[in-house]
């Protein structure tokens, strides 16, 4: 393998363990396999809603505060805001069938449930407003933040999965805070076999300058000025579960390892973050309103069985949360092949998870932008990507410094793209996914056209990031494995399959700081090699591989074949009903079955419309 040898950093990024039972820091994955991913993962299986006991699910409140009825096209804002206002905490507002058209932004500051009737019932129409969860007065995201801010020195405990940190003042802290863990970006740090991972400056600039203002903290404010590089781009929120003195004990514990050299804080707000609010049960027409449901500062909070159509940015936009919950639901019609119509986009936020949804023309499906650790992105099927324009879009995407320690796992999705255009990622690990790689040519300036046809897309700056057990490709599109570290094309046109012309068809494309595969002055030799790849059947080669040359020189290559069913489900999900467990994988017959939310769109979507209830209940 060329490049460094990655061999050197094992003093400071865990040995890869590759045999026994478990994943390490992955209880639920209980089946015994090898799996190379382990120190490059966390405990996958507590992302999402816990319950005030530790376990996961999503609360399920029976008690009704209101009952709200529809209003047509009589903006029903000031009447819901009223209910909202006073329904007490752990119980309903709900929205009976019909329509509701909203003027202005609802806010949701306590825990409580909005719910309708189902998506096929009840209806918000978004006519110049948006519906916010967030405990900030005046909420509406980043525009309106919490008060009194601290951020103070973090002095010690800086191992990767400690629990345990030490603060230089606690005077401010109480149990049950949440908190951001963050350290100066390590971009231009020189140690002997440290690979830095974080950098600021994508290819449109750098964060905090200009175009890309505001990607991670500076002193007490939650992003720059604008006026100089976003200095803290490596964020995890964790909860404060006890206070010793200087010691603080922390949940999750730390998912990577952090540098005394690096200046580490602990940076933290007065105002408690909302928890336990939920919507569900209906559906939202956004009239391209960004963030048709925007969730800020928010803990332990859930969307469910929504649909969400006309979706500009943010069908679902989260902010500054934790254990977020996106699931069972349907995300339908971006406003216009444009850079930011995104169905679920995820900021400064950790432990989330999006799981078991569908996407349907959208420009990109799933986006973490700034600071997204910990998160899982489950079974989702991702279909008809920007339907208007010839480019692949992202079904999958990393967007902004710095997304790691995340889990992509049992998607079916046309590509996953982490990119550079505002800053680097690592550590994602990418598990039984089907990714086609693949969009049918459209019009497009008289011909047609199919262009960007690539599975998987890794920019320069995206590091250690780990391929396993997925299928790759499209039969009779995809004709070369890998356009990396010389100049090459990566380009797909015309009308594939079945005639027209045809570029090589890459099954990845590693390490180019742009989109211009011939541009090598800034190429990142990083990439490919602290990328793991293992048990990956692909369409170019025709082959399952299990190549020991595809496993970095810093692990072991695995004893057996075995691939565990899941890295962050202990068993088959009774929402996967008759479904195959697993889908897919080189495991599976036929490589890849249909997910429940692909079932679902193909039996109930097209024939008539979105019912979660008849999905998958």
């Amino acid at each position: 393998m060329s490049g460094p040898d990655l061999r050197h950093g094992r003093s400071l990024w865990a040995t890869f363990l590759l045999t026994g039972a478990l994943v390490a820091g992955c209880r639920a994955a209980s089946a015994p396999a090898s799996i190379p991913v382990a120190s490059r993962s966390v405990d996958w299986s507590r992302a999402g809603v816990l319950l005030p006991d530790g376990t996961r699910g999503i609360p399920n409140p029976t008690t009704v505060c209101a009952a709200v009825a529809p209003a047509g096209t009589t903006d029903v804002q000031p009447s819901l805001q009223a209910a909202i206002d006073a329904c007490p905490s752990g119980q309903v507002v709900m929205l009976s069938a019909g329509t509701y058209t909203l003027q202005g932004s609802l806010t949701v500051d306590h825990a409580i449930v909005l719910r309708g009737a189902g998506p096929r019932s009840t209806t918000i129409v978004e006519n110049g407003g948006n519906i916010i969860f967030s405990s900030v007065p005046g909420a509406g995201g980043l525009g309106s933040e919490p008060y009194p801010r601290h951020a103070v020195d973090w002095t010690g405990g800086y191992a990767q999965g400690t629990s345990s940190i030490t603060l230089s003042d606690t005077s401010a802290l109480k149990v049950g805070q949440g908190v951001v863990l963050d350290q100066l970006n390590d971009t231009g740090l020189s140690l002997p076999g440290y690979v830095p991972i974080v950098n600021e400056t994508g290819s449109e600039g750098t964060n905090g300058i200009g175009l890309n203002d505001g990607a991670s903290r500076d002193g007490l404010e939650f992003e720059t000025d604008g006026t100089h590089a976003a200095p803290r781009g490596l964020q995890q929120l964790v909860r404060v579960t006890a206070i010793s003195g200087s010691s603080v004990s922390i949940d999750p514990p730390l998912y990577y390892p952090h540098l005394a050299i690096l200046s580490p804080q602990a940076f933290f707000w007065d105002t408690p973050d909302l928890e336990y609010a939920g919507i569900e049960d209906l559906r939202i027409d956004a009239q391209y309103t960004d963030g048709a449901v925007t969730l800020s500062f928010c803990r332990n909070c859930w969307a469910r069985r929504l649909e969400i159509d006309h979706v500009a940015r943010g069908g679902v936009w989260a902010l500054y949360t934790s254990h977020l919950e996106v699931r069972d639901s349907y995300f339908y019609l971006a406003e216009a092949a444009g850079p930011t119509n995104y169905g679920v986009e995820i900021d400064n936020s950790s432990a989330a998870l999006v799981e078991n949804s569908i996407f349907d023309s959208l420009t990109a499906s799933v986006l973490f932008g700034c600071s997204v650790s910990g998160t899982v992105v489950g079974y989702n099927y991702v279909v008809n990507p920007a339907p208007a324009s010839s480019w692949l879009f992202p079904g999958l995407s990393a967007h902004c410094a710095h997304s790691y320690m995340d889990l992509w796992e049992g998607n079916t999705a046309p590509d996953m793209i982490l990119d550079v255009i505002h800053g680097s990622s690592s550590h994602t690990t990418a598990f039984r996914n089907r990714l086609t790689g693949f969009k049918p040519a459209v019009p497009y300036q008289g011909s047609l056209w199919s262009n960007n046809n690539i599975p998987v897309v890794m920019q320069a700056w995206n590091r250690f990031h780990s391929v396993v057990g997925s299928v790759l490709g499209t039969e009779g599109v995809h004709t070369s494995y890998e356009c990396s570290r010389t100049s090459c094309d990566s380009s797909v046109t015309g009308p594939l399959p079945g005639g027209g012309s045809g570029g090589v068809g890459p099954i990845y494309v590693l390490g180019y700081f742009t989109q211009d595969t011939t541009a090598l002055a800034s190429y990142d030799v990083l990439v490919p090699d602290s990328l793991l790849r293992w048990g990956n059947h692909d369409y170019a080669t025709g082959t399952t591989r299990w190549d020991a040359s595809e496993i970095p020189a810093d692990a072991t290559v695995p004893a057996t074949h075995d691939l565990a069913p899941s890295l962050y489900l202990g068993e088959k999900p009774a929402w996967f009903g008759s479904a195959a467990w697993p889908p897919i994988g080189p495991d599976v017959a036929g490589y890849a079955t249909p997910s429940p939310a692909q079932l679902c769109y193909e039996g109930h979507v097209v024939a008539g419309g979105f019912d979660p209830v008849a999905c998958y209940y």
